[in-house]
């Protein structure tokens, strides 16, 4: 399947380990995906291919929390969309603008990121092209302190995009359970609906980024419906 050229693009650069792809392979049978699914690739390798798509950026923001908070280790930041679904802060890429630009106008305008904490191209994770509507989304992964991912989350409330095309921040649950799986609350919010890919980013970075166990993940994914 198209969407797994990703995962085997991560082993054979030695990102993940086989005993990985195994795990992203399973998880990819138990997720939901588009209808029509995304390509992965390396998007600044590649510019000349794609002219005449439509550019989007999206970023995953997180922190590692406190010592002190025993059972939720990270907080990844997701947000309720206009349109009912989950998704990344982000959105289109307007004419003339670089990609890092276009992203840190959007990121402003929906959570109020501050120039302090922009996006640039080393925080450059992927794109994926949907062919079917020629559309190109841009991946970026920033990782900041938790005082300015709590701070972020405030300023929301006050942004431009709040209660237009924003209708909520929220954490990804990342708690650790008593009962099976051991990231219960991760399986019930896989259950949610997810726009475009957007879940099946969060598996792959939630790995890559060493965030949560490769193991968990799939648990969490397999044992969603539950």
């Amino acid at each position: 399947m198209q969407s797994l050229r990703y995962i085997h693009f991560l082993v054979k650069r030695r990102t993940i380990s086989s005993f990985h792809l195994n795990i992203a392979n399973n998880i990819h049978y138990h997720s939901t995906m588009a209808a029509e699914e995304a390509v992965f690739l390396d998007y600044k390798k590649n510019t000349c291919q794609y002219k005449g798509y439509r550019h989007a950026a999206h970023a995953f923001i997180y922190c590692k929390m406190a010592t002190s908070n025993e059972k939720m280790k990270h907080a990844v930041m997701m947000q309720l969309r206009f349109d009912g679904t989950l998704g990344f802060p982000g959105g289109f890429v307007d004419g003339g603008e670089n990609l890092e630009n276009g992203l840190n106008r959007e990121l402003y305008e929906e959570i109020g990121l501050s120039q302090a904490n922009h996006f640039n191209e080393n925080d450059y994770f992927g794109s994926w092209y949907h062919e079917h509507i020629s559309l190109m989304d841009h991946f970026y992964v920033k990782k900041l302190t938790e005082n300015d991912f709590v701070k972020l989350e405030k300023r929301t409330l006050e942004c431009h995009d709040w209660g237009g095309e924003t209708m909520g921040i929220i954490r990804v649950p990342l708690q650790e359970s008593s009962k099976n799986p051991k990231f219960y609350g991760l399986s019930q919010f896989f259950q949610h609906n997810f726009i475009g890919n957007a879940m099946h980013q969060l598996i792959q970075v939630l790995i890559e980024k060493n965030i949560l166990p490769a193991v968990d993940v799939q648990d969490a994914s397999v044992n969603r419906d539950q």
